[in-house]
């Protein structure tokens, strides 16, 4: 049996020092909502981002442990390698904080929006949306069964408890740019504090936050290969396509198709422009408002908004929901190895090898007991 003493040791190295500072957090500019008022009011002039800075000695750490593994030799060490190498380069790229330097990180690590990529972006932005009655404000019946985001914590930690997800937690936090988002390191549920849902939405965000985020990580914190709760090296599109792909079978209004296409417009227009630009490239499909927290995601981390550059992470999203989607219509026995831990679509042969040393276990996947839980009249977990 492949002995994982090693890889282990390392991974938890590695998270030790990941842990002390959340790189994520040093992206977000901390004057956003004055940014936000300048974006959306011609007359303003252009507000400078302000950052947390990434601290220097945490580089230096992650450098240090680089260095430390160079010559090392054991299975699946590479793993290791090349997380390491992501989160210094990352870290790397915040301190900058330079176009040049976010977009070569981006490039190397998620490419860049191809023309066909862009073209699909462009025609599921060409099918009308489906309505959504949380976008009318005067429709008194979704606002009246509208829920606030203690409200949704609360929720999303009964549902976690009818799971039997161990460990994890809901939280409501003030600062962030997205309006919910799982935290695999903290074993956290994360939601905007200022965010409202509505009845119509839950039952995919559900499916797409704790079906597939938490319950991946979830499986993955039970396997040998340590790595697996967290997520292997380049992970992510699987993860958010199979996030996706999952939601689309309890929730098929294509709103979040849509939210994934104009990410794809904006990271192709932030290569070429500033963050007007962005905005200028999305109005075309949305309201300003809409289209502001997609252009700012397309420009997070720059010291600059008005040039050009990205960190293109958001190139990710419509991709792997194709590929996901292609890839389970032709072989739909992977669902159950895909649930079994982060990991992605590249990695499959390495999870069939690891199962065939039997170091990784499988069972059906618990996204379909919770998928048909949120389709219920009265879901399990509500009284």
């Amino acid at each position: 049996m492949t002995d994982l003493t090693a890889v282990n040791a390392w991974t938890a190295r590695l998270w030790a020092t990941t842990d002390e500072v959340e790189l994520s957090r040093h992206q977000t500019p901390t004057n956003l909502g004055r940014i936000r008022a300048a974006a959306l009011d011609s007359a303003t002039e252009a507000v400078r981002p302000e950052y947390v800075p990434v601290p220097p000695d945490h580089v230096a750490r992650l450098a240090a442990m680089a260095e430390q593994l160079e010559g090392k030799d054991a299975p699946f060490l590479s793993l290791v390698t090349q997380s390491l190498d992501t989160t210094l380069g990352f870290a790397r790229a915040l301190s900058d904080r330079g176009a040049d330097a976010i977009t070569a990180f981006g490039e190397a690590e998620y490419g860049t929006p191809t023309p066909d990529l862009v073209a699909h972006a462009e025609d599921v932005l060409a099918t009308p949306a489906a309505d959504d009655p949380t976008d009318d404000p005067t429709d008194e019946k979704e606002r009246a069964t509208a829920i606030d985001a203690t409200a949704l914590a609360d929720l999303v930690d009964r549902v976690l408890a009818w799971m039997g997800v161990r460990g994890w937690t809901a939280i409501v936090r003030e600062r962030s740019i997205a309006r919910m988002a799982v935290a695999s390191s903290a074993r956290e549920v994360r939601i905007r504090a200022d965010s409202t849902f509505s009845a119509a939405q839950l039952p995919g965000l559900i499916v797409h936050e704790v079906g597939t985020h938490v319950l991946r990580a979830d499986e993955g914190s039970r396997q040998p290969l340590q790595m697996l709760a967290r997520g292997l090296p380049g992970y992510l599109e699987t993860e958010e396509g199979l996030a996706t792909h999952h939601e689309a079978q309890v929730d098929p209004r294509p709103k979040r198709l849509r939210t994934f296409a104009l990410r794809v417009l904006a990271a192709d227009a932030a290569l070429r422009g500033g963050l007007a630009d962005v905005m200028g490239r999305l109005t075309d499909h949305v309201d300003p408002a809409t289209a502001f927290p997609i252009a700012i995601r397309s420009k997070r981390g720059m010291a600059d908004l008005t040039v050009p550059g990205s960190p293109l992470k958001d190139v990710v999203y419509l991709r792997g929901l194709r590929s996901v989607g292609n890839h389970l219509a032709d072989h739909p026995g992977d669902h159950a190895l895909l649930m079994a831990g982060k990991l992605g679509l590249p990695h499959l042969d390495l999870a069939r090898r690891l199962q065939a040393d039997g170091l990784l276990t499988t069972a059906e996947p618990r996204v379909q007991e919770l998928q048909d839980a949120v389709r219920a009249a009265v879901p399990p977990w509500v009284g």
